[in-house]
């Protein structure tokens, strides 16, 4: 009997395993989370595994270290580890259990057995799949009423799919030792295969593998700041071509600093605003244009998260000058540089001091 769907829910439930694909003779490990909503008790947890795994430990984890499990058969061959819970101090705990099984041989009765009654035909190309299921039941009005439950498949490889190249001879033995031998083979070049199947990826800086950043950076005679993240990082190559090409400009700086800080900056480039010539004026090197305001220079505004510590604060404008410096023209001038926090992020501060 299942809890109806306008109940509310007494309990939630998951699983995982540790990996979801095994070959035979490995062993899997599945943890079970159960966090109670409500206080419960006399209630047991069940964890259902097919045939083609053999378990081998069950444990619990704080405040149910030492309780004990049983461990059963069930009517199709597979494996039934159960624990039965009494009562616990308080409800909102949360519990976990880990069981792990080994993978059988496929020449196994319960295996062979299992293969034939759910006509099962093993192809090497094809991994079996398999269901392990975690149930909490607990005992009303005279019946067990399941009260939550969870699954997870696991794809089990019973031979190597290098079995399709061997002569006709040898391919017989494709589910026996043959197989098994070559799964380890297999094990050391299927990585290798996989990454030049996907190769591509490698030169992609939003897919590539974090330690290949700095190489595909000095592609473009970049080099990266250990001090960024590594999605700023990533952010900055996929648009460096863009960035060469305009390169010098208030849009390229303020590019950069928005890849740092996840936020647009404000550019001001100081220009001449109050330009007078008098008549004995003469243009030539000896003239400035403008009486409070200084020609190439500008200010930027940048903002970065709250919540930073005063030396934090300091090493983001010590980045953004580093940052600057490196990319503004060489006659520019760098006349202010304000580091501030966003005005909504102030706001719930001085809200929270109140």
């Amino acid at each position: 009997m299942s809890p109806s769907m306008d109940e509310e829910p007494i309990l939630q439930i998951s699983l995982v395993a540790d990996s979801y694909c095994r070959n035979v003779g490995d062993d899997v490990m599945l943890q079970i989370q159960v966090r109670l909503l409500q206080p419960l008790e006399n209630w047991r947890l069940r964890v259902a595994l097919p045939p083609v795994f053999e378990v081998e430990s069950a444990r619990t984890q704080k405040p149910l270290a030492l309780l004990a499990h049983d461990i059963g058969t069930l009517g199709d061959g597979g494996s039934e580890v159960e624990w039965n819970i009494s009562r616990l101090p308080s409800a909102e705990t949360k519990l976990e259990f880990c069981v792990t099984a080994r993978v059988r041989h496929s020449f196994t009765a319960s295996f062979q057995r299992f293969i034939a009654d759910q006509n099962i035909h093993l192809d090497p190309e094809r991994a079996l799949y398999v269901d392990c299921e975690a149930l909490v039941d607990s005992i009303q009005d005279g019946e067990y009423r399941i009260l939550a439950g969870d699954r997870t498949r696991i794809a089990v490889r019973i031979t190597s799919a290098y079995a399709n190249h061997l002569p006709s001879l040898y391919r017989q033995d494709a589910n026996g030792l043959i197989g098994r031998f070559l799964m380890c083979t297999e094990d050391l070049w299927k990585p290798i295969e996989q990454w030049i199947d996907h190769v591509d990826q490698q030169f992609d800086p939003l897919l590539a593998p974090e330690d290949a950043l700095p190489w595909l950076a000095s592609w473009g005679n970049e080099s990266l700041d250990d001090r960024w993240s590594h999605p700023a990082q990533r952010g900055l190559l996929n648009q460096h071509l863009w960035l060469r090409r305009i390169r010098g400009t208030s849009l390229a700086l303020e590019a950069h600093i928005q890849h740092y800080t996840g936020f647009k900056p404000k550019i001001v480039e100081h220009r001449s605003s109050r330009l007078q010539i008098g008549t004995d004026a003469v243009l030539g090197r000896g003239l400035v244009l403008g009486s409070t305001k200084t020609p190439h220079t500008f200010s930027v505004f940048a903002t970065v998260d709250a919540g930073q510590s005063d030396e934090a604060m300091e090493q983001h404008r010590l980045v953004i000058e580093e940052i600057i410096n490196k990319e503004k023209p060489a006659y520019a001038k760098l006349e202010k540089l304000i580091v501030m926090v966003p005005q909504s992020q102030t706001d719930q501060q001085e809200g929270a001091t109140t």
